[in-house]
This record gives structure tokens, sequence and C-alpha cells, in this order.
């Protein structure tokens, strides 16, 4: 037989008949995109994860640094008004919020109560303004604001950091509800922001190991057998996804200077959300994310959080995982929800 259709003949055996006669290696890419994950800051005020761009309120900052000291007064008491608001809203909103587990209660509640902190000092500050007050307005070059007040520097941010537009619309309509403001002053507009996620992955079969379906950094699915490969190929990149969302979430968050605690870090998962909130310290720092597949096996996230870990660090590490299990897990909570 000629060799190039003998070679034809078992390739179109492995493919129609899912038989693993040699090992099958190969990267493939894959390309996701994604929502930006939302940080929900304790007491800081640095901007992470969201990279703004110009908006309304900044270009009506803008306007108010060409007019007089009384519109800069009346603005920056408004906005001081709405931080405080919004702030004291998500801290009675958080105590609302029923959580399994009294560790997760009383962080929950320590977190709140500083947020109501916050609001009270904000609160402090506006209230304390006067004629005679000092304040300084700066636009930054990404869109943030500024206030330097009496010397004190405060940026124009609420608790939900990836959701600016819910405080700078509160603030734009109560402001401009008694000032004449230019809304057509030229402005960009803000558009969603999406983070591309990449992954190299493979099937390695042999007549020696179990199929498995290996990423480049170290994530091993291992399956006792090959049936409904396709379906078994898809799940794994949608949890393969989300374990890296997890990863650049968090390595974006200590690369910005917050602090994660591994110690004490915490997933909350609900399979009835896909919102899932990750708990980042003892602060009340915490990151909401889009997890749809990992809501459903929620022991996954547990199990993968030394890779988690290692590729935050920028370390090898193989993530060896028995996905039968899982996968039926999953399934199952997928036909009960």
């Amino acid at each position: 037989m000629d060799y190039p259709i003998q070679k034809k003949i078992i390739l179109i055996a492995i493919s129609v008949f899912n038989i693993a006669i040699s090992p099958v290696y190969g990267y493939n890419d894959f390309k996701f995109s994604v929502e930006q994950p939302e940080l929900t800051v304790g007491l800081k005020e640095t901007q992470l994860l969201n990279q703004k761009k110009y908006t309304a309120l900044s270009n009506i900052a803008m306007q108010i640094q060409s007019k007089g000291a009384k519109d800069l007064t009346e603005f920056t008491r408004v906005s001081l008004n709405e931080m405080s608001s919004s702030y004291r809203e998500e801290s009675i909103r958080a105590r609302h919020e029923r959580l399994p587990g009294e560790k997760k209660r009383q962080k929950l509640y320590r977190w709140s109560y500083s947020t109501l902190e916050y609001a009270h000092y904000l609160q402090k500050i506006s209230d304390s303004i006067d004629d005679e007050t000092q304040i300084i307005l700066n636009v930054g070059n990404t869109g943030e604001l500024l206030f330097i007040i009496n010397g004190l520097p405060l940026i124009v941010n609420g608790p939900l950091i990836n959701r600016p537009d819910i405080l700078e619309k509160s603030i734009i309509n109560t402001f401009c509800s008694f000032k004449n403001c230019d809304l057509e002053y030229p402005l960009v507009q803000r558009e969603p922001i999406k983070k591309s996620i990449n992954i190299k992955a493979e099937w390695r079969m042999d007549e020696k190991n179990k199929p498995e379906y290996v990423t480049n950094d170290g994530l091993h699915f291992i399956f006792s057998n090959i049936k409904n490969r396709s379906h078994k190929q898809e799940l794994c990149l949608n949890i393969i996804k989300e374990l890296r969302l997890i990863v650049y979430a968090l390595k974006e968050a200590s690369d910005k200077g917050i602090f994660v605690d591994w110690n004490s870090i915490n997933i909350e998962l609900d399979a009835k959300d896909s919102n899932s909130r990750l708990v980042i310290n003892d602060f009340g720092d915490a990151l909401t994310l889009n997890l749809i597949e990992l809501s459903k096996v929620p022991e996954l996230t547990k199990l993968t959080l030394s890779w988690i870990k290692a590729m935050v660090e920028k370390k090898s590490y193989q993530q060896y995982l028995y996905a039968d299990e899982l996968f039926i897990s999953a399934e199952h909570n997928r036909l009960i929800n």
C-alpha cells in the first residue's frame, strides 16, 4: 500500500472512531473576549482594573476649571455628597446580604462598617467646605477627577470601581439641576471594557495513558475515555477561560498595590448567578467576576488555587484534574438549576 494513502487511512480512523493509536501533540490557539472584572475596594482610592476614558463628568469638570471659585465650591460639595451617598447605600446593601458561614458574615460586616465610616468622613468634609476653603480640581490623563481640599487629596470614585457611570450620573444630575452644564462639550464616550484571553491547549492521547486535555501553562484535565471529545473540549476551554480570568484579576490587583492574602482568600460562587465574588483579603477588597462554569463546580476553584497562585506569581506549576467527576457534577448542577 502506498505510504501517503496508508497514513491518510490512519488519520481518518483516529478522527472517526476516536482511536488513540499514537501520541497526538500540538497546541491549538483559542481566543476569548470577556468582561473586565469588577473590583470593590474597602477604603482605598486607587483606580484599579478600570482604564477610564474621558466621560461627561470629566468634561464638565474641565468646564468648571475655567469658571469661578463659587462654581468650583458647589461642584466639590455635590461630588462629595454623591460619593458619600454611594458608599452609604453600598454599606447598607452589603449589610443585608445573606452569606453562609460566620466567618464570611463577619468579613462582610467589617467591610460594611468601614464603608459606612468612609461615607460619614466624606460627608464631614463636604459640610466643612465654605467660601474660604482652598480647592484645586485636577482632571487626569485618563479622565479621573482629583480634588485637593485644603491640601487633602480626594479622588472621585464610588465603591464599585468598574461602574463609575452610576456615581458620575448622580453627580451630573444633581449639579446640572441648578447649574447650566454644556453637555455638548466634546467628549469621548466610554466603551464596554473587554479583556482578551488567549489559550493554548491540546489533546494528549496514547496507548499507555488516559487521554488528557492540556494547556501550555500546566492545566491537565484527565479523562477515562474520549467519548464526546468535542463537548469535553468545549467545557475545558470555558473552565480554563474562567480560571485565567481569576488569575488576570488577581495579578492586576496585586500589581496595583492591593494586598492578596492567600491564607484568607475566599471565593463565593452561586450556581444561580454567573457573577461570583472573590474576597481578596480581610480589608474587604473583593472582585466580582463572570464565572458561569465554575459556579456549577465550586470545588474546582479550590482545587486549582495553588495553580492560580503560581500563575499570579509567574511560577511554573502542573495541576492535574480528574475531570470525569467534575463534569458529572457540572452537568448535574446544570440540570437542577
